[in-house]
């Protein structure tokens, strides 16, 4: 198995290439199961980074907005007309 270095602490890559990361390091980065990494190979090293998820909704002007893109073909009318016509 391969052994490597972090914050003077050891980890090995198993046979199935999968190393673990120590809890130190993960809730300092405040990894927890199931995120996902970038991984980058720069020569003789790898370097990981956590994938954050930007959020859904942004603070613009006081109120919430969505900073996506709209899916072609969105009707702004409908959906209007849709939550006018929805009975609360």
């Amino acid at each position: 198995m391969t052994q490597a270095k972090i914050d003077g602490m050891n980890v090995k890559v198993d046979k199935f290439g999968r190393i673990v990361l120590p809890k130190p390091v993960r809730e300092r980065l405040q990894l927890r199961a199931g995120m996902n990494l970038e991984l980058e190979e720069i020569p003789g090293r790898i370097l990981l980074r956590p994938i954050r998820r930007s959020s859904l909704m942004v603070g613009k002007d006081g109120m919430l907005v969505h900073p996506g893109k709209l899916p072609r073909g969105f009707d702004w009318d409908r959906l209007m007309e849709d939550s006018r016509d929805a009975k609360p």
